[in-house]
């Protein structure tokens, strides 16, 4: 008896149960992506508890500390580094004898340079760099995921089809042969996977099992693409009458080792080349899942085995530390415009007439200001600074340096280092 097909119900019932099971991870996740993307309204909401006293009219800065810091990361995982591959050939394919092992050897040589070629290909072949993301996403929320799913739409079939023996037709005549070489140039450039790094927070993997037994990713794309890309689908007729059609739609995919499925708002769009049932599920005759996923190790497993401790990059554990880096950094920028441009202290018999008098007081470098003979303007003196402001920054920078690296990492060098200190300050932080 062959083996059952899930069925779309059965799929969408669990994409709601590791909803639920995820949905803490991915909670904590959002939180450290809006510390790495750092836009300029959750970092003032995430500073609007901390930065108080400051003098009025000064603006907040918000520097990109953990952007920065998964960078320097990123940069020396990635930078200069090309992938290594190994394969393994199995001996009992040759012979053991001085031809057979050179033959071998040959032969391993030869995949080597083509998988590390189809990796170059792969980084290089859109505008991002997938394996790149999937890195950064591994060291900024705690898990990195890539897909390699079948690019149908790219890997077309010959033009003249092919004979019984699965050979291609190449044409008849000249004219035919031409498009048939043309045709096949064309598909020794083109990649037959689409391989994409895919959001952590956009994976539902199977949570029982290690490794997961299947995937399911729901991501939502362009309303007018997936449209264009499906025309036929119900959803697009029964938008509500009065109503603007949204923004994009929810598209699902499936993949386990027998069964492969993609739904756009809960109806079928799984490419007709892998033979759906009405159900919108095929097999998966490769038996490969499609995705692979990688577990940053920076989290660690509690007694009950929840993701939310699993799953967990730099940024988590320094999220108080890169609020107050920022604090300090604004509180020392206030300070500084304080010594640089003191206030001040103006006596005169009456207020209203000392008010009057500094209506046109200037402040800044060159400024001038010119007093009737009954007013008299003091510079304020400012307060003296005490040394635990200053212990308290080299202590969070400290921390910092413990949880994205340390400072040479970024090409910071220490007043009157020499280039041999930071040289082997270097190496020393990289081992």
């Amino acid at each position: 008896m062959a083996d059952r097909l899930i069925t779309m119900a059965e799929i969408f019932t669990k994409l709601e149960e590791r909803r639920v099971i995820l949905a803490p991870t991915h909670a904590e996740m959002l939180i450290d992506q809006h510390f790495d993307t750092w836009t300029v309204k959750f970092a003032a909401q995430m500073g609007a508890p901390y930065l108080t006293g400051l003098p009025d009219g000064f603006v907040p800065w918000y520097p990109p500390i953990a952007h920065i810091g998964v960078d320097i990361g990123l940069n020396n995982i990635m930078v200069g580094e090309r992938a290594e591959v190994k394969v393994t050939l199995g001996e009992g394919d040759y012979q053991d004898t001085a031809a057979g092992r050179k033959k071998m050897k040959e032969d391993k040589r030869y995949l080597e340079s083509r998988f590390s070629a189809l990796l170059y290909s792969i980084g290089t072949y859109s505008t991002e760099d997938p394996w790149r993301d999937v890195v950064r996403k591994c060291l900024a929320l705690g898990l990195g995921t890539v897909t390699y799913s079948v690019a149908y739409g790219r890997w077309t079939d010959p033009p003249f089809g092919k004979t019984k023996d699965g050979k291609h037709r190449e044409g008849r005549n000249a004219k035919e042969r031409a498009e048939y070489r043309e045709w096949a140039e064309k598909r020794s450039r083109t990649l037959a996977f689409d391989v994409q790094s895919v959001h952590p927070r956009n994976i539902f993997f199977d949570p029982h099992h290690n490794p997961p037994q299947d995937y399911i990713r729901e991501e939502h794309v362009s309303w007018g693409q997936a449209e264009r890309e499906h025309p036929d689908l119900e959803i697009w007729r029964t938008t509500p009458a009065g109503q603007s059609q949204p923004d994009s739609v929810a598209r699902v995919i499936y993949c386990s080792e027998s069964a492969y499925a993609c739904f756009i708002g809960k109806e079928p769009v799984t490419p007709k080349a892998m033979k759906p049932n009405e159900d919108g599920v095929a097999k998966n005759p490769s038996g490969l899942l499609f995705h692979r996923m990688a577990f940053s190790g920076f989290g660690d497993t509690n007694e009950t085995g929840d993701f939310v401790f699993r799953l967990k990059g730099i940024i988590r554990d320094l999220r108080d530390v890169i609020v107050a880096k920022v604090t300090n950094l604004n509180v020392l920028a206030a300070m500084a415009q304080e010594y640089a441009f003191s206030g001040v202290d103006v006596q005169a018999d009456d207020v209203n007439e000392a008010k009057a008098e500094m209506a046109g007081y200037e402040r800044g470098p060159g400024a001038k200001n010119f007093y009737s003979r009954n007013i008299q303007g003091t510079p304020q003196v400012t307060p003296q600074v005490p040394a635990v402001v200053f212990q308290e920054m080299e202590q969070v920078d400290r921390l910092l340096e413990i949880g994205f690296g340390p400072e040479i990492l970024r090409g910071i060098r220490e007043p009157g280092e020499t280039a041999a200190g930071q040289r082997s300050r270097s190496t020393i932080a990289q081992a």
